[in-house]
């Protein structure tokens, strides 16, 4: 991904839990590493969903992709 990621035509955004034990101990650093290859990218965190979000709490996540979707 980060050989990949910088050469993407598309936009790119990432949503994470916050309590997603993938990336502790700090998910917000995902976001920076994904900004240093992307400076565009955006991303999110929804507080107090783990590594399934979008199953976790499907309305937020739900009305967040809808946000970032065009």
């Amino acid at each position: 991904l980060r050989t990949l990621l910088p050469a993407l035509s598309a936009r790119v955004c990432g949503i994470w839990g916050s309590e997603d034990a993938t990336a502790r101990p700090d998910v917000r650093e995902r976001g920076e590493i994904l900004q240093s290859l992307r400076p565009d990218a955006r991303f999110e965190v929804l507080d107090g969903t783990g590594h399934w979000a979008q199953y976790e709490d499907a309305e937020r996540y739900n009305a967040l992709l809808a946000e970032l979707l065009p």
